[in-house]
């Protein structure tokens, strides 16, 4: 296992130590920006107040919700 993906595995691993409401298993699990958010709210619940812009954008196949997510977490840190 090189450097990279023990660094990768070892913040997979991290994540999951939050109370999250399902079990990241992979990258592709933090892409709709829902778990990233959960993760800051946890970290600091009176700076990320509020839900996401699209709280079903994992459903959908349009990455433009996944977007406007990951847009909404990083706008929050700023």
């Amino acid at each position: 296992m090189g450097n990279s993906d023990a660094l990768s595995k070892a913040l997979l691993e991290w994540v999951n130590t939050f109370g999250l409401a399902r079990r990241v298993e992979g990258w592709k699990d933090l892409l709709d920006g829902a778990i990233i958010w959960q993760v800051l709210q946890d970290i600091d619940p009176d700076y990320f107040n509020g839900s996401l812009p699209e709280p079903d954008a994992g459903a959908s196949g349009n990455w433009i919700p996944k977007w406007t997510n990951c847009m909404s977490c990083d706008n929050g840190k700023s």
